[in-house]
């Protein structure tokens, strides 16, 4: 793989002050940052920015290097991230722009696209009352995302897909899939990754065996859809959730999306088939919902209808032992 990319090397002619009341500027001058923190996580800040050459807002993000290269861990993430978004171009995975080192400040950088309203958990907080038509929506576009994740030659895996790492524009309802830093890219159709690694919450059970496919990355998305639905994050019940996961303890949550099942959620039971609740209750719904293949995945994208039913389906699978009903 190559380093990291840096922008053009010529400055874009500005109207006006030149400024606009940067703290930071790129080494070309077109992108500025401002001292405005949008969010914070364990290997990186991103910060409020603008494109002059567009005329856009953009994120910046910015990682100190004595963090990146703290551990081969840390420097592989942060590679990883921005390697596999300078390559990917989908209207359901979070744009990417440029990146570069700052030497003189020990920074590494990278410029995406700007969310205005954060990641979809702290939007949903921020707007509690939501239609199934929206979580249809939100869900579709993810699905999307995924299917050309998957559908790429070789495909990627996301592995720690959550509502934290799902970003929105609330004005218009568009979702976008990013933070790719633990993503694994499968070296050949039909094999397996191994690690153990991603937000154990979110993570599918034959994650812990160490060998899995991009189906673990469905399995997530059913338990993304269950917090928009539920507003409560997958196994907030539990002390334990990595231990409880692995023992194959049920979800609380799992009755608000059934009959009778509470007032907090809406009420998605009368939105799937009856039939359908049962199977992914029993177990093994999920190869069943969507099936193996990166063309069926991407196929049933497309599928207005069944495509609500099988994500909020999988969502009940997801909800329960798959081994010990």
């Amino acid at each position: 793989m190559s380093g990291p990319r840096r922008c053009g090397s010529r400055r874009p002619a500005v109207v006006g002050d030149n400024t606009n009341g940067y703290v930071e500027t790129d080494p070309t001058g077109r992108y500025g940052r401002f001292d405005e923190l949008l969010g914070k996580g364990a290997m990186k800040s991103v910060y409020r920015g603008f494109d002059e050459e567009l005329g856009v807002e953009v994120a910046w993000n910015q990682a100190s290097l004595s963090d990146v290269l703290r551990t081969p861990d840390a420097v592989q993430r942060m590679y990883s991230e921005v390697q596999l978004l300078s390559r990917l171009c989908h209207d359901a995975i979070i744009g990417f722009h440029a990146s570069w080192v700052d030497l003189p400040r020990r920074t590494f950088n990278f410029i995406t696209e700007l969310f205005s309203s954060g990641t979809l958990r702290s939007y949903r907080r921020r707007y509690p009352r939501v239609s199934l038509r929206a979580v249809r929506s939100w869900a579709r576009q993810i699905l999307r995302g995924l299917a050309y994740l998957h559908g790429l030659d070789p495909p990627v895996i996301h592995r720690d897909l959550k509502c934290d790492n799902i970003f929105i524009n609330g004005h218009e309802g568009r979702v976008k899939i990013g933070d790719l830093g633990l993503a694994a890219v499968l070296r050949e159709a039909g094999g397996a990754a191994h690690s153990v690694i991603g937000t154990p919450e979110f993570m599918a059970p034959e994650m812990y065996d160490e060998e899995y496919d991009e189906l673990v990355d469905v399995y997530s998305l059913g338990m993304c859809v269950l917090e928009m639905l539920t507003l409560e994050y997958p196994y907030s019940e539990c002390s334990n959730p990595r231990a409880d996961l692995q023992e194959g303890h049920r979800r609380q949550a799992a009755r608000r999306l059934l009959p009778g099942g509470g007032r907090r959620g809406p009420a998605v039971h009368r939105q799937v088939p009856c039939r359908r609740v049962q199977e992914a209750v029993r177990g093994g719904a999920a190869a069943r919902l969507f099936p193996p293949t990166r063309r069926s995945l991407s196929a049933s994208c497309h599928r207005r209808d069944a495509t609500a039913n099988n994500i909020i389906a999988a969502c009940c699978c997801s909800l329960f032992d798959r081994q010990h009903q």
